[in-house]
């Protein structure tokens, strides 16, 4: 069982080293489909052996897959203002009291 939990944990950290790996123009999609197959090799093996590591490889391939496409959208993004008009803003910076009907 240890070995298949130090196994799922290098396909995560091998999938975050990936992430690193985007800085210099790497496909995201590319990255996401390498550390897919490594974790779906670390799930496969380890659902023989325990349930709850299945569970904890899928949840690591999962999380993975986030954290690269969150990395890729900051990358994108870095430096970006965002303005929003004054009516969409009046709408996010209501308080209780506006959204309630006032009692009779």
């Amino acid at each position: 069982r240890e070995q298949v939990r130090r196994e799922a944990e290098a396909a995560a950290a091998a999938s975050e080293g990936d992430v690193a790996a985007t800085d210099d123009g790497e496909d995201a999609a590319q990255v996401d489909e390498e550390s897919s197959d490594v974790a779906t090799d670390a799930v496969a093996t380890t659902e023989q052996a325990d349930p709850a590591a299945a569970v904890a490889a899928i949840v690591a391939e999962q999380t993975a897959t986030i954290e690269a496409d969150a990395a890729a959208i900051n990358q994108r993004a870095e430096g970006w203002t965002f303005v929003l008009p004054s009516w969409k803003y009046a709408n996010l910076a209501k308080t209780m009291d506006d959204l309630l009907k006032a009692p009779e």
